[in-house]
């Protein structure tokens, strides 16, 4: 929301609109995988997908609303620092990497991804709440 208010000490957000509506706030990541079962020695490509359109491009009737469908991130400074746990290598290259799983398994084995999601609302959106969202 573009003209809301938050209150650390109340642990409250303002927001002003012209209809009722349940409101959370929040913002969806997710890694996707062009493989869906990864077998041994097999890799895979990864990228990060959001929920949200990009801040300030407001759709529908209902301008502060900036949520729609799937799409991946484009901006290179959005995502940073990826890791990997357990077999296997990453190979990252700023917004996408790949992950290639190890040429054998240990028994009940695993490994993860993850990845950090930095400045994904704009400063301008944001006055008075930080640097990290």
């Amino acid at each position: 929301m573009k003209n809301s208010r938050v209150d650390k000490a109340a642990k409250t957000v303002t927001v002003q609109t012209d209809h009722f509506s349940d409101w959370a706030m929040y913002a969806l990541f997710w890694l996707n995988s062009d493989v869906k079962d990864l077998k041994i020695g097999e890799a895979t490509r990864l990228q990060v997908l959001s929920m949200m359109n990009e801040p300030g491009a407001p759709i529908g009737e209902h301008p502060e609303i900036a949520i729609t469908a799937a799409k991946v991130l484009e901006n290179p400074n959005n995502v940073k620092n990826w890791k990997k746990t357990g077999e296997g290598t990453i190979q990252a290259s700023g917004l996408k990497a790949v992950y290639k799983a190890p040429d054998f398994l240990k028994f009940e084995e695993s490994a993860a991804v993850s990845v950090e999601i930095h400045n994904w609302v704009p400063a301008e959106l944001r006055p008075d709440r930080g640097t990290r969202y």
